[in-house]
C-alpha cells in the first residue's frame, strides 16, 4: 500500500518538510503528520534526513483514503 500517514516528532523547531510524494503536512507542536498517495522507502529516507526523535508510518484505512483524498490530489 502506498496510502500512509508519517508521524514525525521532533525535539526543537519543525522543520519545512514539501516536496515529491509528500501531499499535506499538518502541524501540532512539536509533531507533524503527512500525508502521501505515494509513499516508498526514499520518501522514508527523506523524512529521516530531518532527524526526528520519532518517526511513526500508517497504513490509512479506506475510510481515511476517501476523506483525505482532496489532500492526496492536491485540492483542498
Amino acid at each position: 500500500e502506498t496510502f500512509k500517514r508519517v508521524r514525525l516528532r521532533f525535539d526543537g523547531d519543525l522543520p519545512n518538510v514539501a516536496g515529491e510524494g509528500i501531499a499535506h503536512v499538518e502541524a501540532n507542536g512539536t509533531q507533524l503528520e503527512i500525508l502521501t498517495s505515494e509513499f516508498t522507502e526514499d520518501l522514508k529516507v527523506r523524512l529521516s534526513e530531518y532527524h526526528p526523535v520519532e518517526m511513526q508510518i500508517e497504513n490509512l484505512t479506506l475510510e481515511e483514503i476517501f476523506v483525505a483524498t482532496p489532500h492526496l490530489r492536491g485540492k483542498e
